[in-house]
């Protein structure tokens, strides 16, 4: 069903054993430079003002040779190429945060698989955004990657927004 929606559909997987899964107000949402991505950036700020969340935008610049990946040896241009794509996920973020600004907005660049990076902050989330690109027939019938790795180990509730879903939050197509 979440293959096949016109707008969002969240997945949760059942009832979490967090004693403090009510106090979680973060809505993370995954963010690179697509526009299924931006759809699920759109939804992302409307669930963080609706619920009166903080939300944290989270890019993954995908994994790292084996050798950068130890906090020691990060050489100079990981570290330059980190605030280059901080500085436009904030650019990225700053138009929809024009239009809630009641919601705190948090931003992170980190490296890995873009689903593990994410449920980095899951734990600390009531909510995980992600879009999905559907780039054909076949592709848009069946998850991309990271919707299933987070549907599937996340310990919290996935929206998977399609790229087709639009603003309007009537839920017509």
């Amino acid at each position: 069903m979440s293959a096949h929606g016109y707008g969002p559909v969240v997945v949760v997987r059942g009832v979490r054993n967090d004693a403090h899964a009510e106090q979680q107000r973060t809505i993370v949402v995954g963010v690179d430079s697509s526009e299924a991505a931006d759809n699920a950036t759109e939804w992302a700020f409307a669930e963080a003002a609706l619920r009166g969340a903080d939300l944290t935008a989270v890019f993954s610049c995908g994994e790292l040779p084996g050798s950068l990946t130890d906090r020691d040896s990060e050489p100079r241009w990981w570290l330059e190429y980190q605030a280059q794509q901080l500085q436009l996920l904030n650019e990225h973020i700053e138009r929809w945060s024009e239009h809630y600004p009641e919601v705190v907005v948090h931003c992170a660049v980190t490296s890995g698989r873009t689903a593990w990076a994410l449920m980095r902050w899951a734990h600390e989330a009531q909510l995980i955004v992600v879009g999905s690109r559907g780039r054909s027939e076949f592709v848009g019938a069946v998850l991309g990657s990271t919707s299933h790795a987070l549907i599937h180990h996340s310990p919290c509730p996935v929206m998977i927004v399609p790229s087709s879903a639009s603003s309007n939050r009537s839920g017509q197509p």
